[in-house]
């Protein structure tokens, strides 16, 4: 039962996640239009940015319950010592790329997707070491995967129809 449940919190989490991520990922020059509504070029650099936090956004979203499961198991502190891990990413992501012209602000957000996706890596790591076997979470999230991008190829249809309609 305990195995099942570990999956059904993980999924849960990833079909919220995964659709968001992609209709964002679709949206996001409109939404940012709205937000910086008379700074075009301010929306513009924002779009890229919102885009390269997406994916830290998806580990974000999977690493919780899993940090939930370890400190249900008395295992408080790993998540702790992992984020500290993440820190370092983007600490030195920042460093590295805000200061390179192509990166920009840009660069902020690919430090933390990476700083998030160390974090999810390692957390993971974590569950199969004290748990002694794989959580099994590519079969179950696989068919959330899959409506994500069903989700996502929907609102890029729509958005470009009603952008085509609008010209």
């Amino acid at each position: 039962l305990g195995d099942v449940y570990k999956r059904q919190v993980v999924t849960a989490a990833a079909a919220i996640a995964f659709p968001a991520a992609g209709g964002l990922w679709i949206l996001a020059e409109p939404v940012m239009a709205v937000l910086y509504g008379s700074c075009p070029e301010e929306a513009t650099l924002a779009v890229a940015s919102l885009r390269s936090l997406l994916p830290g956004m998806v580990c974000l979203c999977l690493t919780v319950p899993l940090c939930s499961i370890l400190q249900g198991m008395g295992k408080a502190i790993l998540p702790v010592k992992c984020m500290l891990a993440g820190v370092a990413v983007k600490l030195i992501g920042n460093l590295v790329l805000i200061p390179r012209p192509a990166f920009c602000i840009t660069g902020a957000g690919i430090s933390t997707s990476a700083c998030y996706l160390l974090l999810l890596l390692l957390i993971l790591w974590n569950l199969r070491r004290i748990l002694g076997q794989s959580l099994g979470l590519l079969r179950p999230l696989f068919p959330v995967f899959l409506s994500a991008v069903c989700c996502t190829a929907t609102a890029c249809l729509l958005y470009t129809s009603d952008a085509a309609d609008d010209s």
